[in-house]
């Protein structure tokens, strides 16, 4: 009889990881990426250490940085994020056989 195993990979504050790994010097700082540019934004991802300040998830962006102002607000890339789930399953591969999905 063949056992299987299922693995969940939680890719925690995707959207932020992936602007970190472009650029490391927002390691260890409170990050928030948002959607727009503007003031009409809302926060879609954020750090640990954003958390850590009481940012919510969703929040508009007017209302959170009068209050926040140490946090780094960053425009959504939303190419950036379609592209690393690929990055992803090739260091997942190299691990583990995993079906390779479209990339």
């Amino acid at each position: 009889m063949r056992q299987y195993v299922i693995a969940l990979v939680d890719c925690d504050c995707f959207f932020v990881s992936c602007e970190r790994k472009d650029n490391p010097d927002l390691q260890g700082k409170p990050v928030c990426v948002m959607t727009g540019a503007s003031s009409k934004g809302i926060i879609v991802s954020r750090s640990k250490e954003a958390k850590a300040l009481g940012i919510k998830m969703g929040q508009p962006y007017f209302q959170i940085k009068p209050n926040f102002r140490a946090a780094i607000y960053i425009p959504a890339r939303w190419l950036l994020p379609v592209l690393m789930p690929c990055q992803i399953q090739y260091y997942l591969l190299r691990f583990w056989y995993l079906p390779l999905f479209l990339c």
